[in-house]
């Protein structure tokens, strides 16, 4: 590809318009391998590039100028596309020559990016749009396509130093007036110092012909392989980028102190003492990411299945989240950083991780949770007759447990975890028990339980008063004990004790009589024994006799008080 190749790397290798030569500001022919980013839009508007020419030989005063335009648009986060075309200038004593040079269009990829490392490659074309035969000083265009590729490495020691490599190769191309075959190899490295407003750079570059074998390149034909040494500032003002630089060259164009043959390359054939770059571009970076993604699954430490209703929780930042039936689940929109992370599901042991969040990357982690270990409280007891004390087989019903049937013995076991229980004791011929409790971890509690027999249709004597009176005949005495006994064997009957009258007297006098004996009746059951809550007074006055008071036989009747049971 020859002399143009040189050119074509020079500019080609800064051909994204980022703020300055290209992707990477403060650089002028050495690139990084760092994405640009998603809607990166950089404008080259104005590149000037103007060489210093000598030559002893031929003392002709001489210039040469490369004013340069270009875009460059980002595709993805990892994918830049750029294209620019120069306008050169060329002067040779009195005479002059301008034209636009050749369409320069290429792509960056990065394939592996970290935080301080980036790999990437550069493919490019050259389009032929330059006139050849042009140039006083060297060739305004190759008449071909040419082709290359650029290999890509950057490092970043700190935030505000960046440092990149680059080698590349170029396609080789016949010259149709001497025949001439020959690549282009070149390597380079820049320096870019990250301070803010104004930012240093340096920079190394060498372009070295070659062909099939680097020792049978034609030097007399193509000159000396250019290394430069150089360096400038690059002052950011928000959008608006301004650079300046230059290079010195280290080595001479001359062969033998005699210039290149050829006049077809884009280099000139006279030694280039140094070079002064201007450049002014625009450029509308994507958005910062400052946030990242964490994306996990949780599982059962024992049978590795997945747990679904996980919860996951940072508590610093207040996200939370729940795992699916695929046990995965997602935290969205963290800030970079280091967290603690919480996760808990009932049944579970809870479980605390750290979990490093980085902007634009997804944290995949993978929690395991283990059930939890509940130590069980015992519960032992007999269920037994209250009356005899005889032992009773019965079945216990207790609510999250289920059901236990007691031994022949009336005795019965089970463990339940800690908590708050309510069992139910039911046998055949008895009421049913309940008994409500709380047990703790590891306690061991006896509940004992006597049963009543189910109570049979009960009835109980009437007792008859003396007329005005509520005293009570001690001939009912005999017939109150056996209520009592009866209420005694029946604990959970309770009774209503109704006091009557008979019409002798005022209607409200009879009414309080009526009372005063229902009173009696319970002051003695009480006093025997039974508990007064059990125990229901009633008075009804004259309004409900059974007998006609109209003689004295329905009158004393009529003077009573009735026991009724009423549960």
């Amino acid at each position: 590809m020859g002399l143009k190749a040189a050119l074509t790397l020079m500019l080609v290798s800064g051909l994204l318009a980022a703020p300055s030569w290209n992707s990477q500001p403060g650089t002028m022919r050495v690139m990084s391998a760092f994405g640009d980013g998603k809607g990166y839009l950089g404008v080259n508007l104005f590149h000037l590039n103007m060489l210093g020419l000598s030559s002893d030989i031929d003392t002709t005063s001489k210039t040469a100028i490369d004013i340069y335009t270009g875009l460059a648009i980002g595709l993805s986060r990892k994918v830049t596309l750029s294209a620019r075309i120069p306008y050169l200038y060329d002067k040779y004593g009195d005479s002059t020559a301008s034209s636009i040079g050749d369409l320069e269009a290429g792509f960056k990829v990065t394939l592996v990016e970290g935080e301080k490392v980036a790999f990437g490659f550069f493919p490019f074309l050259s389009i032929s749009t330059g006139a050849k035969d042009k140039g006083l000083n060297r060739a305004f265009g190759t008449g071909t396509l040419d082709y290359g590729l650029l290999a890509l490495f950057s490092f970043k020691p700190s935030e505000k130093v960046l440092l990149n490599f680059n080698l590349g190769g170029f396609n080789r191309y016949q010259d149709e007036h001497h025949n001439a075959v020959a690549d282009l190899g070149l390597a380079g490295f820049s320096a870019f110092f990250n301070l803010g407003k104004v930012n240093p750079f340096f920079e190394i570059s060498h372009e070295n012909f070659a062909s099939q074998f680097i020792w049978d390149v034609d030097k007399k034909l193509y000159g000396g392989n250019p290394l430069r040494v150089g360096g400038g500032l690059n002052f950011a003002l928000g959008a608006l980028n301004f650079d300046l630089g230059g290079s010195y060259y280290l080595s001479k164009r001359r062969v033998d102190d005699q210039l290149a043959d050829s006049v077809y390359y884009m280099l000139p054939r006279e030694d280039i003492k140094y070079e002064v770059s201007v450049g002014i571009s625009i450029e509308k970076k994507p958005p910062v990411v400052t946030t990242g993604l964490i994306a996990g699954v949780i599982t059962d430490a024992k049978t590795g299945n997945p747990l679904e209703n996980a919860h996951v929780k940072i508590t610093e930042l207040g996200l939370k989240a729940t795992s699916d039936l695929k046990g995965a689940f997602t935290l969205e929109d963290v800030p970079a950083g280091l967290y603690t992370v919480e996760v808990t599901r009932a049944g579970y042991e809870p479980i605390t991780a750290h979990v490093m969040v980085k902007a634009g990357k997804t944290s995949q982690v993978q929690y395991t949770l283990k059930k939890k270990v509940v130590e069980k409280a015992t519960v032992k007891g007999r269920v037994v007759d209250r009356e005899t004390g005889k032992p009773v087989v019965a079945v216990l019903s207790v609510e999250g447990v289920g059901k236990i049937r007691t031994n022949s013995d009336g005795t019965y076991t089970f463990t339940a975890k800690p908590g708050t229980y309510t069992m139910t004791v039911r046998a055949e011929g008895y009421e049913p028990a309940t008994k409500r409790f709380t047990l703790r971890a590891k306690e061991v509690r006896s509940i004992d339980v006597a049963l009543v027999k189910e109570v049979p249709a009960l009835t109980f004597p009437v007792i008859h008063f003396d007329c005005c009176s509520y005293r009570i005949k001690p001939k009912y005495a005999k017939m109150l004990d056996e209520v009592i006994r009866t209420l005694t064997r029946y604990p959970n009957v309770k009774v209503l004790i109704e006091g009557h009258a008979s019409a002798d007297g005022p209607e409200d006098y009879n009414m309080r009589l009526s009372i005063k004996r229902a009173e009696a009746v319970k002051k003695y059951l009480v006093k025997g024994g039974i508990a007064s809550d059990r125990l229901q007074v009633k008075g009804y006055g004259e309004s409900r006799p059974i007998a006609s008071n109209d003689t004295l036989e329905g009158r004393r009747k009529n003077r009573r008080v009735e026991i009724k049971v009423i549960k």
